[in-house]
């Protein structure tokens, strides 16, 4: 007569530590892709807003994209007054310069390049969080999450190469990793079998150029 054998079940105490980091890692992660999203798709708004927002030491970030193809200089502004406010406007780069010395620009604003279209909106998101206090939270998150993919022992779903190209050519690797493996985070302490056969190396590098190729289009 075959005997029933009882699953393997993992120690409460380690499960749950593992539940409340993976938890943890993905909440961060998930604010930074909101962050992001609310950056790539700003409201329109118009200069003068911006100049009284800014006199009124509402603003909180400015990123800047000039125009030279103009005979004066003008600046596409993205700016910010919070993590999800952001907002559009255009100026000209002459009063940009005037204005923000007068106004504290260097004590009130944080200054960067970026780029017009959303098409960024999830390439290499983690190091192009907008907001100055998210970013590096965010990407401490993501460098913590890579370290636990890379030192895990036993994966469900895929060996370490492909999540390895998912977390990085795919972009949205982490936060599958986090929700998914080893167990998903809705299930209990209980061992399950993994996949037969998990994903492997190529599988993998073939979803994360596809995944990135979807993202590209947005």
């Amino acid at each position: 007569m075959d005997l029933l054998q009882e699953p393997r079940v993992m120690r409460k105490l380690d499960w749950v530590i593992g539940l409340c980091l993976h938890g943890i890692l993905l909440a961060v992660l998930l604010w930074g892709v909101l962050v992001t999203l609310a950056g790539a798709v700003p409201r329109e708004r118009s200069a003068e807003e911006f100049w009284a927002r800014l006199k009124a030491g509402d603003v909180t970030y400015v990123a800047e994209k000039r125009d030279y193809s103009t005979p004066e200089t003008r600046v596409d502004l993205r700016w910010s007054t919070g993590p999800l406010t952001w907002y559009h406007s255009t100026d000209l780069y002459s009063r940009g310069q005037k204005d923000l010395r007068e106004s504290g620009w260097t004590e009130v604003v944080h200054r960067s390049p970026y780029e017009g279209t959303g098409r960024w909106l999830l390439s290499v998101w983690p190091l192009r969080v907008p907001d100055p206090g998210t970013g590096p939270v965010v990407q401490i998150a993501w460098c913590f999450a890579l370290l636990i993919m890379l030192v895990t022992k036993r994966t469900r779903l895929a060996n370490r190469w492909a999540w390895l190209w998912l977390f990085t050519i795919g972009q949205i690797g982490a936060l599958l990793y986090l929700l998914l493996e080893p167990r998903p985070l809705w299930w209990g302490p209980e061992e399950r079998e993994p996949m037969d056969p998990p994903i492997g190396g190529f599988v993998g590098f073939f979803l994360a150029v596809v995944i990135s190729m979807v993202i590209g289009l947005i």
